[in-house]
């Protein structure tokens, strides 16, 4: 900045002399500005150039990431899928079993009155079984029939 004043000062004391106008006067100094224009304009080419390849380089690291999220999400689902089959097959083994084995009326009996809606007092009363075996029968049919909805 010092040396395009002093440029200046120079400049106006030889065109005074030689008594140009001011016209003539910018009309040289025409190409000093575009000089100083065109390297302002290099300048900011090459910061928003180095500002543009950063955020390319977040774009690929962000895809990255959202690449490892997508396949986790898949294996997740997949094993939650197996698990869904397994438990199905579980539950279908065990209706199987409870139909297969003789004397287990009273399973059955719970089994009935439980779809039916009755408490598990209810159960214990008409059913000739333990607590402990009406709560199993009861936990076992509320998770039987939540995994039907889920699969639903």
């Amino acid at each position: 900045m010092v040396y395009l004043t002093y440029i200046l000062r120079i400049n106006i004391k030889r065109y005074n002399n030689m008594s140009f106008t001011i016209i003539e006067l910018l009309y040289n100094l025409l190409p000093l500005v575009l000089c100083i224009a065109v390297t302002m304009l290099m300048v900011s080419t090459l910061r928003l150039r180095k500002q543009t390849h950063e955020q390319y380089r977040q774009i690929n690291q962000l895809n990255g990431e959202m690449n490892a999220l997508l396949s986790c999400s898949r294996g997740i689902s997949e094993k939650l899928h197996t698990h869904q089959n397994q438990f199905q097959n579980i539950t279908e083994r065990q209706d199987k079993l409870e139909v297969a084995e003789p004397g287990n009326s009273g399973y059955k009996q719970a089994i009935a009155l439980f779809n039916r809606g009755a408490t598990e007092d209810e159960m214990l009363s008409t059913c000739d079984l333990s607590r402990g075996e009406i709560n199993l029968i009861t936990h076992l049919q509320k998770a039987k029939a939540k995994n039907r909805s889920q699969t639903h």
